[in-house]
């Protein structure tokens, strides 16, 4: 769980028990254990859902449950495409004159005892006769016309008319999505009855998308527009897989707004915290997954609807709690959880926020200190395990002011400057402060810093003066550092030297000291400063010195120890 910096205080441990609110005895009521809704997937193209049973079994709201007859099934998303259906009607076509045509409606009408319309084919200018009505079933149509060839009209055409139509489902979803607000839930969660009332005209949202399930099976392959969950016939043996990964409960899929898929673990909430505790909690000590279990079922119901605009309750990761499914329970866990079940920490009858944390550094923090609010419950403590004596071997005390800094780019120096420190570097202020990294460093400052450079490259200490934090004296003690003695000479021509020195102020160097300085500015240990002058007869500040010497440190691969 992200920032559970806390041990919960002054909170009383109560028990779920039946009905809502709570009665003022120790139980918080619920109506029957929750359902928690898990979002593994927010933005999926397609999904994977299988099952070591014989069968899934598939559910969507107001519908019976359906067996695929197949243990495997992909699901993915397509633009909705209304049914097509086809109709059948007869016509005696081809009629020459109208008077004809009217002539022979007569015969039909006496003859059937039914309808028979005269009507005009623009497409061949000739007369037409629709006799009946229109049919739905082909076999209804087949047997209107065997009896109209029974009285004299074997000519009759059967007229096959195809349609497109629009189900109550995507009337009842289109609805959904205009009302629907906030909500990023793009299929459809409720029963067809219980939409709000229609808004205008009925009307087909042209963006809606189905859920397309993909089996071995018929049964296994079909289109919906509500959101379709997976089970497993037996789920507590077999539990139901997404891509590989078993969970319990039921994998639910739906479109969301983006025209994906969101894919949600409903899973009960004792079950839901088998896969919670072994993944929060390391430590094998059954009181400590104990407690462990009551604040991640305590964070649960107080979370209940916490992203149910995108229509779930909680993530699996950090931002809610970590969950990994049946993959990551452990004999102690599932103790844990079921010696707790039920019990959850609640202030003045209500469940509390159950920040939690893997460390806490020897002290939790108060709530205000970290979030927006001041909970009564939950107040900063020593952590008994993690103060005093436990952390002496790994505790530096310093009598320093902490850094007062303004510039956000020396606040790196302060943790370089402090790792040099503790590593036999001169730091002699009790407070680095921006003008202090500003200012240039002390004659004995620069000795000490130099010295020890000396050893690490195992040098002799150069002779240090008032000068060595110029480049034009620095470069002379750096070359004989780095380089073999007279290295810069031999290696850089005439030409590369000018090349490397071609900035404005590069006449002010002694002729003697350019091969080293072009080398160092070559190698990345010098660099110039931001209107493209080295300054060189201008001492170093302490930032910029400081930043030389971890460039060193980076090139040779050296680390001083914390």
């Amino acid at each position: 769980m992200f920032l559970r910096a806390f041990v919960v205080l002054a909170a009383t441990l109560t028990l779920i028990s039946n009905g809502f609110g709570y009665d003022g005895d120790g139980f918080f009521l619920l109506p029957s254990e929750p359902l928690i809704r898990i979002g593994l997937s927010t933005n999926a193209g397609s999904v994977s859902i299988t099952t070591g049973d014989s069968s899934l079994v598939a559910y969507s709201p107001e519908e019976p449950s359906k067996l695929l007859a197949a243990n495997r099934v992909s699901v993915s998303a397509r633009a909705y495409r209304p049914p097509e259906v086809e109709n059948y009607r007869f016509e005696i076509q081809n009629i020459a004159t109208s008077d004809e045509a009217n002539d022979i409606a007569k015969e039909v009408r006496e003859a059937t005892a039914g309808s028979a319309l005269v009507s005009i084919d623009t497409a061949t200018n000739t007369w037409k006769v629709w006799i009946g009505g229109v049919f739905e079933t082909a076999e209804e149509a087949d047997a209107f016309k065997a009896s109209l060839a029974e009285k004299g009209f074997e000519d009759a055409v059967k007229v096959i008319e195809k349609k497109q139509v629009i189900s109550e489902d995507a009337l009842a979803l289109s609805q959904q999505v205009r009302t629907a607000g906030k909500s990023q839930v793009r299929s459809l969660i409720k029963p067809t009855g219980d939409t709000q009332a229609m808004i205008g005209p009925p009307s087909v949202d042209p963006n809606l998308r189905e859920v397309i399930v993909n089996g071995p099976s018929e049964v296994a392959k079909y289109a919906s527009l509500k959101s379709v969950s997976f089970g497993s016939m037996n789920e507590r043996s077999n539990p139901v897989r997404l891509n590989g990964k078993a969970y319990r409960g039921k994998i639910e899929v739906f479109v969301n707004a983006r025209g994906s898929l969101t894919v949600v673990n409903v899973v009960s909430l004792e079950d839901y915290l088998l896969g919670v505790v072994p993944a929060e909690l390391g430590l094998p000590q059954l009181e400590a997954q104990k407690a462990q279990a009551i604040a991640a079922r305590t964070y649960a119901v107080a979370n209940i609807n916490g992203y149910g605009a995108q229509g779930f309750d909680m993530v699996p990761t950090v931002w809610s709690q970590v969950y990994k499914g049946v993959s990551i329970e452990t004999a102690m866990g599932t103790r844990a959880v079921r010696e707790t079940t039920g019990m959850i920490a609640t202030y003045k009858g209500k469940p509390i926020m159950a920040y939690f944390t893997s460390t806490c550094g020897g002290r939790t923090e108060n709530s205000e200190n970290i979030f927006d609010t001041a909970e009564p419950y939950l107040r900063g403590v020593e952590c008994s395990l993690e103060g005093h004596k436990h952390f002496d071997p790994f505790t530096i005390k310093t009598t320093r002011q902490p850094a007062k800094l303004r510039d956000d780019a020396n606040l790196e120096l302060v943790r370089w400057m402090s790792l040099l420190a503790v590593n036999g570097f001169s730091l002699v202020t009790n407070q680095m402060t921006d003008e202090w990294f500003e200012e240039s460093p002390t004659q004995g400052e620069m000795s000490n810093w130099l010295n020890q450079l000396a050893v690490k490259f195992g040098k002799t200490f150069p002779n240090v003066n008032k000068d060595s934090a110029k480049p034009v004296e620095l470069a002379q003690i750096l070359a004989g550092f780095v380089y073999t003695p007279g290295a810069p000479d031999t290696l850089l021509s005439d030409s590369d030297v000018n090349y490397h020195l071609s900035f404005d102020d590069a006449a002010e160097i002694p002729k003697d000291r350019r091969a080293d300085i072009a080398m160092l500015l070559r190698d990345g240990y010098f660099t110039l400063h931001a209107d493209l002058t080295l300054k060189p007869n201008r001492p170093f500040s302490r930032a910029k010195m400081l930043r030389l010497i971890r460039q060193i440190y980076a090139k040779k691969g050296w680390a001083p120890t914390p």
